[in-house]
């Protein structure tokens, strides 16, 4: 059996604080795999509060380097501002789609009658095990193959 060493969680905050809460980098720096370092954040609360303080320090450089390119006139800082904080003034992205047949036709729908189907396929089979008066593709449950008059 391996000898499997164990990392207190004092050891392993101080790797996630050089990390600035990179799992993957903490665990290197520790010499363990990142499974080790995963699992042991998932179980200490202490552990979760800095990745997610280092992470929200991330979205904030990112939101400072999102309003210089706005600042600059960046067309795809605009665009990506007006998808995201602009939702609430009608800047959402759609994409509408028309759905034709044919050249341009319209699209033809028929009803699909599960009965008829297998009839077709096999007489003799689910559809004329239906209960009388259901739909078998007859007249008024009539059974299938014969017509209103008994024929």
């Amino acid at each position: 059996m391996a000898n499997k060493t164990q990392y207190s969680t004092a050891e392993i905050k101080t790797a996630l604080k050089a990390t600035r809460g990179l799992l993957s980098l903490a665990a290197e720096k520790l010499g363990c795999n990142y499974t080790t370092v995963y699992r042991r954040v998932k179980e200490v609360k202490d552990l979760q509060h800095i990745v997610q303080h280092y992470r929200r320090l991330r979205c904030d450089v990112a939101e400072l380097a999102l309003d210089k390119a706005l600042a600059n006139g960046e067309p795809w800082a605009v665009a990506m501002t007006l998808k995201t904080l602009g939702k609430s003034r009608g800047y959402v992205e759609r994409v509408q789609q028309e759905v034709s047949g044919r050249n341009g036709k319209a699209i033809k729908i028929r009803a699909f009658r599960y009965g008829d189907a297998i009839a077709g396929i096999a007489p003799g089979s689910v559809g004329d095990r239906l209960a009388p008066g259901a739909d078998q593709g007859g007249l008024h449950g009539t059974a299938l193959g014969e017509n209103s008059d008994g024929g």
